[in-house]
């Protein structure tokens, strides 16, 4: 139930219905909390922060993916992180402040995982062939 509040409240903000995308991740939150769901909750107050933020609540949404981030570092959640992150950054712009700190915890978010991908000597010639440089092609 709780993935479905999350779906329904992000068609809710594509619509352009943030209220209800608030009620709908208040529900998600409320459920994650429940269940001791971190990843879930994480994700929930993500979406709250951007339904408020499409409402023009700063305080409360930057409130809310504090709270994200927070959670999301510390169970290493990347996509909570990551759109935490960015929506902070929108906040601290529309609010006329530096958002410098963000852009530097995003480039850090960024070069972590790349280290965790293969390296192109262990791809071997599917990387090759994804270049265009297959005899093949």
């Amino acid at each position: 139930m709780l993935h479905a509040a999350d779906v329904f409240a992000r068609a809710a903000l594509s619509r352009g219905e943030p209220e209800r995308a608030l009620a709908l991740a208040d529900d998600e939150l409320a459920g994650a909390r429940r269940q001791h769901a971190r990843k879930l909750e994480a994700r929930a107050l993500e979406l709250r922060g951007r339904a408020l933020l499409a409402m023009d609540q700063r305080e409360e949404a930057s409130q809310s993916l504090g709270e994200a981030l927070g959670i999301a570092k510390e169970i290493g959640y990347p996509p909570v992180t990551w759109r935490a992150l960015s929506l902070s950054a929108e906040v601290a712009r529309r609010a006329g402040e530096s958002h410098e700190r963000l852009a530097a915890d995003g480039r850090d978010l960024v070069e972590r995982l790349a280290r965790t991908l293969p390296s192109r000597s262990c791809l071997g010639s599917s990387v090759d062939s994804a270049n265009g440089s297959s005899p093949i092609l």
